[in-house]
């Protein structure tokens, strides 16, 4: 990796030295201007950077929600979690400490592997799911791109990719700290510091640290708290050099610090677990009592996570006549570990533990993307992947009576290897009609090496050797097209067909287990984009049909989880979002999302043999997975319907501004596996904020409150056989504070 960082220094210190031949972009590509009020008294342009190169979202043909961090503070959105707040069709879940964002009912729930919703800050690409969880505190925009975007973005975005941009440094010194707290004892603190250091050197530091005193819920085994972050520190560091009006490198490095008791389980409601009421050989009771609230459970040990990684990047760009060339070089590293009991009963019976679960990932982009404001406009690039993925002495205890006692332990590793070129052109082939076409050829490599190994007794276990190194290589072509028509200046009209796919791989958790194959996504997608009434309004609405084949799905055995291949699904919707502003600082916006996801082929598909009888014990087979049909079932954590609408208000006082947001947010109900049994009814969540700013504009004190109505989510349930269904509640209940902000 050292290499790759000199090998690219050096060769754009090279070009630095070269004459400058052309002015650098007004807006770098990585950048984004979304203004607050448009000069004009309309709604401000928004500028993404959705196709390699900074453009109006309303130019780009494809289904985009951009958010900035005011607009995102404002609707109670603080963490990457809450995104789907904003974003009608996102649908965030954690499990494990692993980030898995579903868009268009397309997602994975296991948490050891890619996620089909690629996520990328700054430019690179982040593989690790846990690296997902994270606070968005010096965030300049948030992009949800929906569909799959398998030309520019690569292998594993076939639902589609979350672009997290961050604040450039800037050329005069400035500072941004807020200091948050909210009930359950929760201190948030942030701090943003930029400035020049010298002529054509610039930086900005930012960190952000909270910590929880009081937890959601109680273990009333332990007598501790459940779902408390015990603390969560993000920092982020940029240094911007830019030798010549032509010439830049941005060195950036980031690191993150979590720890939290989290994932406490309770019997999924209406269903109890299959040991109530026995015991031990010792006489000693195995049950789940009663409790007060749903973050409650009675688990013989309090369940933990924690994850510490980071990372450090270098981008670097030269601007041409004809061009602009960059780099985008980046290394990641970080390491989680769990330790829960699925069981939730006192003594532990289904403990997973993993203490090492290192994770390493280096690439490499260059783009070449056209200067041309003329008819032909195009980008090019090859991008490499390397990336390590280890689940190392992950150790599973079972004891009776669920299945036959005994010890697990298994050691896990994959690595990938990939290279893929790309290219993509618009070529307006008549007055304001847009062709695009756009090819991306990649291959892959998976490696895994590891062992698992069962023994029957506890107390002096019995394993056996490690597996046979095992590898699959893939080779796809996936392609884009699409034509767009500008109907007005301010109304585009576009339809595309869309390729994707994500790799297969095998599983780190079971590696005497078969791998999986890649999955493949057929896209096909209509809209129109537009902004009428002198640019007060936005309206912009699409329709699209999936052909979804080849489908990696998850399934669960006791203590762990396995991805299979086997499906194939139909899903078509149709996405509307709009804004409008009302009056003098007064605006609205609204979105929704109208989805059918269901399996059109999935004949052998795991199956709670009881669903149709939920609660019923029968013995040990409480819950027992065996297969069915689930052809014509909904796609796991797939919603009908979402919606979502947000009220702004801007006014002056005497002592200061004041601005007024009230957000609601309508999820429809989802069912977590292929069976359609565990079921999340749906549920409104409703923000508000109301924040004063000094007339200086320096001092700022806000009031807010995050689900209002204190609804409880489910984030994750399970058909875990011989035991039940265990499900957590991992969304956070009725929250409300105060955040103090200073800016210079």
């Amino acid at each position: 990796m050292k290499q790759v960082f000199v090998m690219t220094t050096v060769s754009w210190l090279a070009l630095a030295s070269a004459p400058a031949l052309a002015q650098a972009d007004p807006v770098p590509t990585g950048s984004v201007e979304t203004p607050a009020k448009a000069a004009d008294g309309g709604l401000g342009e928004i500028v993404v950077t959705a196709q390699k190169r900074a453009e109006n979202l309303q130019r780009v043909p494809i289904a985009v929600i951009a958010k900035t961090e005011e607009q995102l503070t404002g609707a109670g959105v603080v963490s990457t979690q809450q995104l789907g707040t904003i974003a009608p069709g996102l649908n965030v879940r954690t499990t494990v400490g692993a980030y898995q964002p579903y868009i268009r009912g397309i997602g994975t729930s296991s948490s050891v592997v890619e996620n089909p919703v690629a996520l990328y800050i700054d430019g690179v690409y982040l593989p690790q799911q846990r690296e997902g969880v994270r606070d968005l505190n010096d965030i300049a925009q948030v992009a949800v791109l929906k569909g799959p975007q398998g030309t520019l973005f690569g292998r594993n975005s076939t639902g589609g990719v979350i672009q997290i941009t961050t604040k450039e440094p800037s050329d005069t010194f400035g500072t941004d700290i807020r200091l948050r707290y909210q009930n359950y004892e929760t201190v948030h603190a942030d701090a943003y510091l930029t400035g020049p250091i010298a002529e054509g050197i610039k930086f900005s530091a930012s960190a952000a640290y909270t910590t929880q005193g009081q937890g959601w819920g109680t273990n009333f085994s332990t007598g501790n708290d459940t779902y408390k972050l015990d603390h969560q520190f993000d920092a982020r560091a940029k240094l911007l050099i830019e030798p010549g009006p032509n010439t830049s490198f941005l060195l950036i490095g980031d690191y993150m610090d979590r720890a939290q008791h989290a994932f406490a389980l309770q019997p999924y409601p209406g269903t109890t677990l299959s040991v109530q009421g026995r015991t031990t050989p010792s006489g000693q009771l195995l049950s789940f009592g009663p409790v007060n609230t749903v973050y409650d459970t009675y688990s013989g040990l309090d369940p933990s996570l924690s994850y510490k990684g980071g990372g450090v990047s270098l981008t670097a760009t030269q601007n041409f006549d004809f061009a602009k060339l960059i780099s985008i070089s980046s290394y990641r590293d970080g390491n989680g570990t769990y330790n829960f009991d699925t069981a939730s009963v006192s003594p532990v019976v289904l403990s997973s533990q993993a203490y090492d679960q290192p994770s390493t990932s280096y690439s490499q982009e260059l783009q070449l993307v056209s200067n041309s404001s003329g008819p032909l406009k195009w980008a090019t690039g090859a991008f490499y992947f390397h990336y390590s993925n280890a689940n190392l002495d992950s150790l599973r205890v079972r004891v009776s009576p669920i299945t036959s006692p005994g010890v697990s332990l298994s050691q896990g590793k994959e690595v990938t290897e990939s290279i893929a070129p790309f290219a993509q052109v618009d070529w307006e082939i008549f007055p304001n009609t847009t062709l695009t076409g756009g090819l991306r050829y990649t291959w892959e490599k998976r490696s895994l090496t590891g062992s698992i190994n069962r023994s029957t007794s506890l107390t002096n276990p019995v394993f056996g050797p490690a597996t046979t190194p095992r590898s699959q290589s893939t080779e796809k072509l996936t392609y884009r097209i699409a034509l767009s028509q500008q109907f007005t200046p301010r109304i585009l009209g576009y339809a595309s067909f869309n390729t994707g796919f994500k790799s297969g791989g095998y599983n780190i958790n079971s590696p005497t287990t078969d791998g999986y194959l890649p999955e493949t996504l057929n896209a096909y997608e209509v809209g129109v984009k537009s902004e009428l009434f002198d640019r007060s309004m936005r309206f912009n609405v699409a329709g699209f049909y999936y052909d979804y084949k080849n489908i990696q799905v998850t399934q669960l055995f006791p203590g762990g989880s396995i991805v299979t291949n086997g499906a194939q699904a139909e899903v078509y919707g149709v996405d509307v979002d709009a804004s409008v502003k009302v009056a003098t600082g007064l605006e609205l916006t609204g979105a929704m999302e109208w989805l059918h996801a269901k399996f059109t082929d999935y004949k052998n598909a795991p199956y709670n043999t009881y669903f149709v009888n939920p609660g019923t014990i029968v013995g040990n087979n409480n819950a027992v997975i065996g297969t069915g049909d689930a052809t014509g079932n909904r796609l796991p954590l797939s919603q009908k319907f979402t919606a979502s609408g947000s009220l702004d208000y801007d006014f002056e006082t005497s002592i200061g501004a004041m601005h007024f947001n009230l957000t609601g947010n309508y999820n429809g109900a989802y069912f977590f596996e292929a069976d359609n049994y565990l079921r999340q009814p749906a549920y409104v969540l409703l923000n508000s904020s109301l924040r004063w700013t000094s007339p200086d504009d320096k001092l700022s004190f806000t009031v807010f409150g995050r689900n209002l109505l204190d609804k409880k989510v489910i984030t994750y349930a399970a058909t875990v056989n011989g035991l039940g269904y265990p499900v957590g509640y991992g969304s956070e209940p009725r929250v409300y504070g105060v955040t103090l902000g200073y800016k210079y």
